[in-house]
């Protein structure tokens, strides 16, 4: 199996189920709820199990890893979460998350190889928290109004991006120690930064739910309801007309910068092109672990374009071989959202990702010219 830095639930140990965890979690987060986040015995052991990481049996990164991205999936936890950091409010709020950055260095202190994957699985991690949070953070403020309420989702957010940060120090420091300057070839173009243009469209595939959330809310149009009895299945209706509408706009948002991105870079060297394909796909990658169901076909337009580029004859074999297995990688990413979709519940998502699975592997057969042979033996 192709080595995956980004998605976190591969480094988890085989023989970990989170099953039990997210359990206790959700059972913590139920008796929270039943006395409408105000038990301060419930909730502080929910605040400091869920926020301190004070949970015996999560020794490692990559425990906590798989447990956070199976609760901030769940669609009935993060909407509890919201009703908890909106009534409790910590008595101290230092200390969020150090025990996990505390496992990694324990980790670290140990180890001689696979120190580079350690930390970036790490940033990931509080990569994908980040990402969550925030989400819910702006949920909250929808609702509420207050500074004082506010104050838990600031130094959660606050809490992460310093780690955040902390990480990627981290990382560059163990890059450069362990980097032999005699093994760099002249050539690693994919290394250079992004330009502009497409760091906007990334960052619009990351916030692509926030942006189709908003489109919804300021789409005014009618939506055509006859026959239709039930004030509760008319809203179900207009709601379900416009996110179609919202999804197919942001597609076409994105798509339209898409193809400016690759007019501008008409003229541009062969080799240049692929080094740019090969680092947005890795990015791509990076994003695909918590992007949102209405992004999916836009970044499918974005592989769909990096494909494009690396299958020129001109294209080295080695860079050609890299993206092969970033798709790879992809399309293992998408197993386990379809898994995570399938234990969930949300048939909605599964359908959708199934259909992402499907014209990605119509990708990875354009570059690798072979169709792809997953190694789940059940295919959903």
């Amino acid at each position: 199996m192709f080595e995956c830095n980004y998605l976190i639930q591969e480094a988890v140990e085989k023989s970990f189920s989170p099953a039990q965890p997210v359990a206790e979690f959700k059972k913590l987060m139920n008796t929270c709820q039943l006395t409408k986040f105000r038990a301060g015995d419930s909730c502080g052991k929910f605040y400091s199990a869920f926020f301190l990481n004070q949970v015996e049996d999560l020794d490692t990164t990559q425990k906590w890893a798989a447990v956070y991205m199976e609760l901030l999936n769940d669609i009935k936890f993060v909407n509890n979460l919201c009703g908890f950091m909106t009534m409790f409010q910590p008595a101290d709020a230092t200390g969020m998350f150090r025990s996990i950055i505390t496992m990694m260095e324990n980790d670290l202190s140990h180890m001689k190889e696979n120190r580079v994957r350690l930390i970036s699985d790490t940033k990931a991690l509080f990569t994908f928290l980040q990402t969550k949070f925030n989400s819910i953070t702006d949920t909250i403020k929808a609702q509420v109004n207050d500074v004082n309420t506010l104050k838990f989702c600031m130094s959660v957010n606050g809490t992460i991006s310093t780690w955040i940060k902390y990480c990627a120090n981290l990382l560059q420091r163990e890059i450069d120690t362990t980097a032999d300057p005699n093994e760099i070839e002249p050539m690693v173009v994919y290394n250079a930064p992004l330009e502009e243009d497409v760091v906007e469209i990334l960052h619009l595939l990351e916030t692509g739910d926030a942006w189709i959330q908003d489109y919804i809310d300021h789409d005014t149009e009618p939506v055509l309801t006859e026959g239709i009895v039930t004030a509760a299945a008319m809203k179900a209706k207009e709601l379900a007309v416009k996110t179609e509408k919202a999804n197919r706009a942001f597609d076409e948002f994105i798509m339209k910068r898409v193809r400016n991105a690759r007019e501008k870079r008409r003229n541009r060297k062969h080799a240049e092109m692929v080094g740019e394909a090969l680092r947005i796909n890795h990015e791509l990658k990076r994003l695909l672990v918590s992007l949102g169901l209405g992004a999916l076909n836009p970044a499918l337009g974005v592989i769909h374009w990096v494909v494009t580029v690396a299958i020129d004859r001109a294209t080295d074999k080695r860079d050609r071989d890299i993206l092969i297995g970033q798709i790879k990688d992809e399309l293992e990413i998408t197993e386990e959202k379809i898994a995570q979709a399938e234990r969930n519940g949300d048939d909605k998502a599964k359908i959708e990702l199934i259909r992402f699975r499907q014209r990605l592997e119509k990708e990875y057969q354009r570059i690798n010219r072979v169709k792809y042979d997953g190694s789940r033996v059940n295919r959903r």
